[in-house]
């Protein structure tokens, strides 16, 4: 046995110390250089369409609420109108209105041959 062979050598330690690293030097990112992963392309793009998304959403939403005004202003302008309509209907059926007309035209109230009723 060689007295090499036979000797046990403790691992050498290595330092860490700041003095002792070499550091690569800090590439700066400049507008030529500027480099995205994958990754952040992916999350960019899936803000923009989440962004366009949302903005479209509220034009929407805004168009479908001013449609829904427009049209309960335009129920009320119709419901008076069918409210004045009808007093009107009602005022011209009155049999104190059509009686004098129909006097002016000739006509009179029916005779009892003239009369038919069905059950």
């Amino acid at each position: 046995m060689n007295i090499r062979t036979a000797t046990l050598r403790t691992p050498r330690r290595r330092v860490y110390s700041p003095s002792s690293v070499r550091r690569r030097p800090v590439k700066s990112r400049s507008s030529a250089g500027f480099r995205l992963s994958r990754l952040e392309i992916a999350g960019i793009f899936a803000a923009l369409v989440l962004l366009a998304t949302g903005l479209w959403t509220s034009y929407e939403v805004n168009r479908i609420s001013d449609d829904i005004a427009r049209l309960n202003s335009d129920h009320m302008v119709l419901a008076e109108t069918g409210n004045k309509l009808e007093k009107q209907r009602e005022k011209l059926l009155r049999k104190e209105y059509l009686a004098p007309i129909g006097a002016r035209l000739g006509l009179h109230p029916p005779k009892s041959d003239q009369v038919f009723t069905l059950k």
